[in-house]
């Protein structure tokens, strides 16, 4: 493969083929792409970020987690609210350190704060923890990870102040703020939650959690939505807000993944759907209108989509080939220019394995 690494005007050239090669581009005024550049700046093509062979990586609006093919979990990028994980709060890093020496299987960067799940089950947390997102029954923030109760975790989300997760058998719980619904409480209880709280009594395969609003899988393959829908990002052909799970739609889904007001989602089919807000063209349907209800984004095949927090898409086709839209004023499609999309657009010839548009202005992807 080969990619031109821009920072607004060229500045070199990143080349390789080897596997699980992660790579970065868009805004790294924070460090946040983990490329040891002390100046900052645009990067508009992706980036190789060290040597190392990685697993999964996940963008966090200011920073960036990843995991490393060993287990090891590294931080790096802004540092404000001690969410690297490092022990200290303020430093940015701009290059990958290595979080405490455990061995991880997944790991969700949200806004300044953190989670992760280790190789045993346990659920870590750390960094902002205002509305009492970490989990901890505490609204006081942490610096390095710190263990959420004693159960055993398959998956998590972080969203704008809050938090998902699904135990290991299947149930859904939820904390943080929620003054929107999102926890899906009921509206009876929209009141912040500092611990984790069951959301019905439903067995889930994968949750999503945006700014405002949740969205999540069933076992059956049903979809659900709830929390803030002012842009139609719940999916129901309406712009009222719901604090209870609604299924959205009859079809069985595989994969679901919510931005700032927007969401996307693929078919069991391959088939992939957006709705929510579409100022930049983050529907990837060709235009800018907001949708309510979900619309399909052309005709091919998907295994993986990622909504940022702003307003960009990425997602794998099933062919491995990887593809961007939505905004574009820091280079965070990666298509070596500044320039907003609306329809998908291919991100070099690489083949990729995973991709995490979850921050504001940057994009980590992982090849195959």
């Amino acid at each position: 493969m080969s990619f031109v690494a821009r920072k607004i005007m060229l500045k070199g050239t990143i080349s390789g083929s080897a596997s699980k090669i992660l790579y970065a581009w868009g805004s790294d005024l924070a460090g946040q792409l983990g490329i040891n550049d002390e100046e900052g700046g645009d990067w508009l093509s992706p980036v190789q970020v060290g040597t190392s062979s990685w697993t999964s990586a996940s963008a966090g609006p200011s920073y960036s987690v990843a995991i490393r093919s060993d287990g090891a979990l590294f931080s790096w990028g802004g540092n404000s609210n001690g969410q690297l994980g490092l022990g200290i709060a303020g430093f940015s890093e701009i290059s990958p350190v290595q979080v405490g020496t455990s061995s991880w299987t997944s790991v969700n960067a949200g806004n300044n704060f953190t989670f992760a799940i280790r190789s045993d089950g346990a659920l870590f947390s750390w960094g902002l923890n205002s509305f009492g997102q970490l989990g901890l029954g505490i609204t006081i923030n942490r610096s390095s990870p710190v263990q959420v109760g004693t159960s055993s975790w398959t998956s998590v989300s972080t969203g704008g102040f809050y938090t998902v997760a699904i135990r290991s058998d299947g149930a859904l719980f939820s904390w943080g703020r929620n003054n929107l619904g999102q926890l899906g409480l009921n509206i009876a209880t929209t009141i912040n939650r500092s611990s984790p709280v069951q959301v019905g009594t439903s067995s889930w395969t994968s949750v999503s959690t945006g700014g405002f609003h949740t969205v999540a899988i069933r076992s059956d393959g049903a979809l659900f939505s709830w929390g803030s829908n002012s842009n139609g990002q719940l999916g129901l052909g309406i712009t009222i807000n719901r604090s209870s799970p609604v299924q959205v739609g009859t079809s069985s889904w595989t994969s679901v993944s919510a931005g700032l007001s927007h969401s996307v989602a693929i078919r069991s089919d391959g088939a992939l759907f957006s709705w929510g807000i579409n100022n930049f063209g983050q529907l990837g349907l060709g235009i800018t209108i907001n949708r309510s209800s979900p619309v399909q984004v052309g005709t091919s095949s998907w295994t993986s989509v990622s909504a940022g927090l702003g307003s960009h898409v990425v997602a794998i086709r099933s062919d491995g080939a990887l593809f961007s839209w939505g905004g574009n004023g820091d280079g965070q499609l990666g298509l070596d220019d500044q320039v907003n999309r609306s329809s998908p657009v291919q991100v070099g010839t690489s083949s990729w394995t995973s991709v995490s548009a979850g921050g504001f202005f940057h994009t980590l992807a992982i090849t195959s």
